[in-house]
């Protein structure tokens, strides 16, 4: 008798963290639920919010570049601002997120593409299309966005040597 409760008790407790793991798995809301509702609601990068830490400590990345990339598409400019910044954040795979970004580099409002144009820039691995845009943007009228794009241009190391065709020093 004194046997059984022992291993009752053994039992009871090895399946006490599963339990609370199962418990908190099934209260935590889903991370990228909770991203797509912060870009709508305000911006999820202030440095007083924590949900910036929390978009690349979660590894979201693939898993919500859809639902993200679908925030590009939105009818206000600030939702498809914050997607963009969000899509500069996540590490989603360039394959993943590039096409996107390239339509919507020719967004009616400036502020969605510079966030677009940042956030091909970050994305890893780029293509040759990006890299052909930032060259072109490098002859843009804008001095702010040819410094941009020449920043930028520095980042893809595969086409170093026609960065240096634009700056000889």
């Amino acid at each position: 008798m004194k046997l059984r409760k022992a291993l009752l008790i053994f039992v009871a407790l090895a399946a006490l963290p599963i339990a609370v793991a199962i418990f908190f798995w099934l209260i935590m809301p889903d991370p990228v639920r909770l991203l797509v509702a912060t870009i709508k609601k305000h911006s999820p990068y202030s440095e007083h919010d924590p949900i910036a830490l929390q978009i690349e400590e979660a590894g979201l990345g693939n898993r919500a570049a859809p639902r993200v990339l679908e925030l590009l598409d939105d009818d206000d400019p600030q939702v498809r601002k914050r997607a963009a910044e969000a899509l500069a954040q996540i590490r989603a795979d360039g394959s993943v997120i590039i096409p996107k970004l390239l339509e919507k580099r020719f967004d009616p409002d400036p502020s969605v593409r510079d966030a677009v144009l940042i956030a091909l820039a970050r994305a890893r691995p780029t293509n040759d299309a990006v890299i052909d845009l930032f060259f072109e943007l490098t002859k843009a009228n804008d001095p702010h966005v040819r410094v941009d794009a020449a920043r930028s241009a520095t980042c893809f190391p595969r086409r170093k040597e026609l960065c240096l065709q634009y700056y000889p020093y």
